[in-house]
C-alpha cells in the first residue's frame, strides 16, 4: 500500500527550516527492511508482534459465541514494506505462530498440548518460504484442523471450562479509506506502520530516523490511505514546530479526513 506522492520542490528556506528540526526527514525512506539472514529476520518479525499482541484485543477477545478462533484475519504481511520477495511471508508466518501461542497461552491452554504440532506447522511452513513457495493455505487449515481437534479433545476431557476452540473461514470485506490533512497546511506528515516501528525498535534502529527505519511515507491531502492496524505519524511546519504520536484512527470514519493540528 504506497502513500506517497513525490512533494513538490520546496524552496531553500523551507528546506532549511525543516531539515534544523529535530525530527526532520529525508526525501527518500530507507530501503531496507530486514537483513541478509532470513532466520534473524523471522525471530526479529517473532519478537515484534510478542510485543505488539501482547494483552492485545486480538488475544483477550473471545468471539460473540465464546469461543477461541485460531484463524486469522490481521496478516502480518499487510504490515510491513518488504525488499524482498519472502519477507511478507515470513512476517505472515510469524503473526500466526505467536498469535496462536498468545492466545493458547492466555486461556490455559498447557502448552504440551499444543506447542509440539504447532512448532512442526511452524518449522514446515518456513522451509516452504526459503525453498521459494507461496504459502499453502489448504494444508495451513488442514493443519489448524488437526490442531483443533487436539486442544477439543483435552478440553472435554480435563477442562471444559476452557473457551472451546474454532477456526473460521473468510474475513469480509476490511476496506477502510481516509485522506490525511494538516493545519495549518504548509507542513508534511510522515506515517509508518506501528509494526515497522516497533522492529526498528527490535533492531536497535531509531524508529524516528526515516533514513534509516524502514517504512516511513509521505501523506499527501489528496490521497486516500488505507489503514491496515496502527500509525505513528510525524508532521513538521516550516517553522520548525513539530509533532508525532499514534494516528487516532477512532476518531475517523470510513471516507472522512483525519486533520493533524498543529496547536
Amino acid at each position: 500500500m504506497a502513500l506517497i506522492k513525490k512533494s513538490f520542490l520546496l524552496s531553500f528556506v523551507f528546506i532549511v527550516l525543516v531539515l534544523a528540526s529535530p525530527y526532520a526527514f529525508a526525501d527518500q525512506r530507507s530501503s531496507k527492511l530486514g537483513s541478509r539472514d532470513p532466520n534473524k529476520d523471522y525471530y526479529e518479525f517473532k519478537r515484534t508482534f510478542q510485543v505488539l499482541l501482547k494483552n492485545s484485543d486480538e488475544i483477550t477477545r473471545l468471539d460473540s459465541d465464546d469461543t477461541i478462533n485460531l484463524s486469522d484475519c490481521g496478516y502480518g504481511d499487510d504490515e510491513i514494506y518488504p525488499d524482498d520477495d519472502n519477507q511478507p511471508l515470513f512476517s505472515e508466518l510469524a503473526f500466526k505462530v505467536v498469535r496462536i501461542k498468545l492466545i493458547l497461552t492466555y486461556y490455559g491452554y498447557p502448552s504440551k498440548i499444543w506447542q509440539p504440532y504447532l512448532i512442526v506447522i511452524e518449522g514446515h511452513h518456513r522451509e516452504l518460504i526459503k525453498e521459494g513457495y507461496d504459502t499453502d493455505y489448504r494444508l495451513y487449515y488442514k493443519q489448524l484442523d488437526r490442531l483443533m481437534a487436539l486442544l477439543n479433545k483435552y478440553r472435554i476431557k480435563h477442562a471444559r471450562h476452557l473457551p472451546k476452540v474454532r477456526i473460521q473461514h473468510g474475513c469480509g470485506d476490511y476496506d477502510f479509506s481516509i485522506k490525511i490533512a494538516q493545519e495549518p497546511k504548509n507542513g508534511r506528515i510522515w506515517l509508518i506502520p506501528v509494526f515497522n516501528y516497533k522492529l526498528c525498535q527490535v533492531k536497535n534502529i531509531d524508529p524516528d530516523n526515516s533514513q534509516k527505519c524502514f517504512g516511513w511515507e509521505e501523506s499527501t491531502e489528496d490521497l486516500l490511505f488505507y489503514p491496515r492496524g496502527e500509525y505513528h505519524y510525524m508532521a513538521s511546519w516550516p517553522d520548525g514546530f513539530t509533532r508525532k504520536g499514534i494516528l487516532p484512527l477512532d476518531e475517523v470514519e470510513d471516507g472522512q479526513t483525519l486533520t493533524i493540528k498543529k496547536l
